[in-house]
């Protein structure tokens, strides 16, 4: 099943983004029959390849893909001709009939022997330290169809075991190359990294600030927490969204999401989760500790200046200024505290 020039057009996106999510689960539609029970449905087992200029959305959905990214410099044109004129002669159809037909030669041996050496190609797929363990089953299921296919040409003696072995080994090498790349795609949707990228760009651009609290900090910082310099005065910008001292960024749980969420938008992408589920996910990656025992999100925490309490999201001002990581990406160690009035 091939899913060509994918677009993350809202109807494309959740028509491309369910056929994909049952394919991983392999899942049926779960309709129901005239009495009310459940109907039995073949689960999709075809192999699912998409072309498109974007990705779809959701950290989930591409830890299920294996990403190749194809530019105009890496195609053959003069073969892609070649090939087209093949695919044209039926000289495709004609060797995928064979193949189908040699697979149900023997079709409950081939299951058996497939899944077996599914598992064990996926546990040496894992041992190469994959950013996610869905890694390791692509790896597993594209080097497994590799090597059928090989089985398949030895047997109808295209090729020697020696010509077999030497083509299984290059495809292992460049399958294991890809799916080291696949963590940079899989960052693409992190909702955590996102999060922490899209505040740094809400308090530069201005389009939010931090009002300032009681204790010095150096102007330096300033434009980086969304004030700008007019004339010779700092003047905040845009909405405020919590509150900053020497050493902590106070941050209003509500108006901080609204705040990213525009930002996204503005960048033609979105936070694919709920306010309450971002949060978590920070918790979840240590971005901020485990929430106090009632479970919200954020502690009360007393604000000087104005004398009240506020329910905040406490991050480390010296590591979200300067804890760059080595990947580019900000290493903010937080915390969430209950301090008395």
């Amino acid at each position: 099943m091939f899913i060509d020039d994918y677009l993350n057009e809202a109807r494309i996106q959740a028509i491309a983004t369910n056929f994909i999510r049952a394919y991983r689960n392999r899942a049926a539609k779960g309709r129901l029959n005239s009495s009310m029970g459940l109907r039995e449905e073949p689960r999709p087992e075809c192999a699912v390849g998409t072309s498109g200029e974007d990705l779809p959305p959701g950290a989930s959905i591409l830890a299920s893909c294996f990403i190749l990214p194809i530019d105009g410099g890496s195609i053959d044109f003069r073969l892609l001709t070649k090939f087209q004129g093949d695919a044209a002669k039926g000289i495709f159809s004609g060797l995928n009939g064979n193949y189908i037909r040699y697979l149900l030669g023997s079709v409950e041996l081939h299951k058996t022997r497939i899944r077996a050496r599914r598992l064990e190609l996926r546990t040496k797929a894992e041992s190469l330290g994959l950013s996610h363990r869905r890694t390791g089953d692509a790896v597993a299921h594209l080097m497994v169809g590799w090597e059928t296919f090989l089985e398949f040409a030895k047997a109808r003696g295209a090729l020697s075991d020696t010509e077999s072995n030497t083509l299984k080994a290059e495809a292992w090498s460049a399958i294991c190359e890809a799916a080291r790349f696949q963590t940079e795609h899989q960052e693409s949707e992190d909702v955590a990294l996102n999060g922490l990228k899209l505040l740094r760009s809400v308090l530069h651009g201005g389009s939010a600030h931090l009002e300032r609290l009681n204790g010095y900090v150096d102007e330096k910082y300033l434009s980086t927490l969304g004030w700008r310099e007019v004339g010779e005065i700092w003047r905040p910008s845009g909405t405020r969204i919590g509150y900053f001292n020497q050493k902590e960024l106070l941050l209003d749980p509500t108006a901080t999401f609204s705040e990213l969420q525009k930002m996204a938008r503005n960048l033609g992408r979105s936070i694919t989760v709920s306010q309450r589920a971002f949060w978590r996910t920070m918790i979840e990656r240590r971005f901020v500790e485990t929430p106090n025992e009632s479970g919200k999100i954020g502690s009360k925490r007393v604000i000087n200046k104005i004398g009240t309490r506020h329910r905040c999201v406490i991050l480390k001002l010296d590591l979200f200024l300067e804890g760059a990581h080595e990947n580019g990406t900000i290493e903010v160690t937080s915390t969430i505290r209950d301090r008395p009035t």
